[in-house]
């Protein structure tokens, strides 16, 4: 059989919230891998930033604004998309935020639909728009950035968790209906990684302490420990794997 290489050469590739940490090192991984990469978030400037990157490598990018928990800024994305490239071959739905920790009693209800609405909605908006055109040629490949909060839950981060665990389901759920269509839907869930939304808890010395001791490899990620991960997902590799999350942890759930 010999060993396969991974390769994404003439795919177009879709990744948001692009613009820094885990979304812009898989952006930069799938250039460098061959993949043309449609980049988008809520700052023009940073992916910008990310786009000339990619034309450095020699492969196109096209960088778009968008909200993804708007379904008409995710229309005009795909449409966009579409429009330049003729199609998405890769979507990674990474856009997420985590803006504030707060007992469960004190979270309000705008903080609430502030996280839903980008960590989840955003993934079901992006799948479900990007997905009508794989569906249409039978062919595609989803990746959905999810967590370990999602399966075990942090302190003061419900709104959050509750949207990483709900990513996990969403996985499963367009990958059990998809599957006809040829088309894979698989889920990563890293630890800490070492990005500027993480700063904020990383500034606390104690639970970075605690973090690093109950994780086996004994560090937290940098946001190129994950885009292994997301080549193989987004390659042939994976061809026969669908409904699952691989988590990049360092070991920290087995721990």
């Amino acid at each position: 059989m010999g060993n396969k290489v991974i390769s994404l050469s003439n795919k177009i590739a879709m990744v948001t919230g692009a613009g820094r940490g885990i979304g812009k090192s898989i952006a930069l991984g799938f250039a460098e891998a061959g993949a043309d990469v449609v980049l988008t978030s809520r700052t023009l400037s940073e992916i910008e930033t990310t786009a000339d990157e990619i034309k450095k490598i020699g492969r196109k990018a096209l960088p778009i604004v968008c909200d993804v928990g708007k379904s008409t800024e995710v229309k005009n994305l795909a449409r966009a998309a579409i429009d330049e490239f003729g199609q998405v071959d890769i979507l990674v739905n990474n856009a997420g935020i985590s803006p504030f920790v707060v007992p469960i009693e004190d979270l309000g209800e705008n903080g609430w639909d502030k996280i839903l609405n980008i960590n989840l909605k955003g993934v079901f908006l992006c799948s479900q728009e990007i997905g009508r055109d794989m569906i249409k040629r039978h062919s595609g490949k989803i990746i959905n950035m999810t967590s370990i909060g999602g399966v075990v839950g942090f302190p003061g981060q419900v709104a959050y968790c509750v949207s990483k665990a709900g990513i996990i389901m969403l996985t499963k759920m367009f990958a059990k209906e998809w599957g006809k269509y040829n088309i894979n839907v698989n889920g990563i869930g890293p630890g800490m990684v070492e990005t500027k939304l993480t700063e904020k808890y990383r500034d606390n010395q104690e639970l970075v302490k605690n973090r690093i001791e109950s994780t086996p490899l004994r560090r937290f990620a940098k946001p190129m420990d994950i885009v292994g991960g997301a080549l193989f997902l987004a390659s042939d590799l994976s061809d026969y794997m669908t409904g699952q999350t691989i988590f990049i942890d360092g070991g920290r759930l087995v721990a």
